[in-house]
């Protein structure tokens, strides 16, 4: 009796992250073609995050609170402490010159605030 032969075909899927968390990693799935044939399909799933990489699921880490996309590297707002993705943050240097991770809303309502004087002020006080 001859033993069934088997073809694998390996496929890797690109998928928007589901929000439900039910995105496979890997998928497998076996059909028999004839009674000599098994055809079998290994399907591997990547994501791609909000700044445009492709990632296996196991290293989405977070979704960002302004976009509700995934990302495999998430910041912190340094002001309300939200979760932001890379292509959402913002970098913001306060008058002391300490530079701050925001969020854009945050880096609009910073920039409507910046006191120019205040900042050249702080500028001149610093020993040269």
């Amino acid at each position: 009796m001859k033993l069934p032969s088997e073809l694998l075909h390996k496929i890797i899927k690109i998928v928007n992250f589901d929000k439900t968390g039910e995105t496979s990693e890997k998928l497998e799935r076996w059909t028999e073609k004839d009674a000599s044939t098994i055809i079998g399909e290994e399907i591997e799933t990547r994501i791609i995050t909000a700044s445009g990489n492709v990632v296996k699921p196991k290293d989405i880490t977070s979704i960002c609170s302004v976009c509700n996309k995934a990302d495999s590297e998430t910041g912190r707002s340094d002001i309300s402490d939200i979760l932001l993705c890379r292509v959402c943050q913002r970098k913001f240097k306060n008058p002391s010159g300490k530079t701050l991770i925001v969020s854009p809303s945050e880096e609009q309502e910073l920039d409507r605030n910046f006191n120019e004087w205040e900042a050249f002020d702080d500028k001149r006080k610093q020993p040269q």
